[in-house]
């Protein structure tokens, strides 16, 4: 097994009569990926923009996947993933796969909860009040963290 560092070649022909010598070779030693962060769970709304980030022990030398419920995401293929409008079908289970080496390394499993619009069920009804009055208009609505 080879360890990285700095090696001379020399190349010649079975007499040793014609010799090549090369200047220094620089070889790197990739480990397999280490996770040093992984993605945090998060909420969003319908049409927020949500990031999920992985942090590895050497972010340049490896190839990122990212994965939503067990599944490859097209195009995903960075230490960051950003959904930019999230909708319902964002919801779900995240995670990278870093790979190196031939090795694959997982990253834990980050759960994004979408909260879908609300729903209104009541309109309020017309009203006809004179300068001065009050009036009271009543709504009702369905959803999740309503306000």
């Amino acid at each position: 097994m080879m360890v990285g560092g700095t090696y001379q070649i020399q190349v010649s022909d079975h007499s040793n009569a014609a010799t090549f010598d090369n200047s220094n070779a620089n070889f790197f030693i990739l480990s397999a990926p280490t996770v040093v962060e992984n993605p945090l769970n998060e909420t969003a709304c319908v049409g927020e923009t949500k990031k999920f980030t992985v942090l590895t022990d050497n972010p340049t030398a490896y190839n990122y996947q990212w994965l939503r419920n067990n599944s490859a995401i097209s195009g995903a293929n960075s230490a960051t993933y950003t959904i930019s409008s999230v909708t319902t079908a964002s919801a779900g289970t995240y995670k990278c796969k870093v790979s190196a080496c031939n090795t694959d390394t997982y990253s834990d499993t980050a759960t994004l909860i979408v909260y879908p619009p609300p729903l209104v069920t009541s309109n309020p009804r017309d009203t006809i009040i004179c300068p001065g009055s009050m009036a009271e208009l009543k709504v009702t609505a369905t959803g999740e963290e309503l306000f």
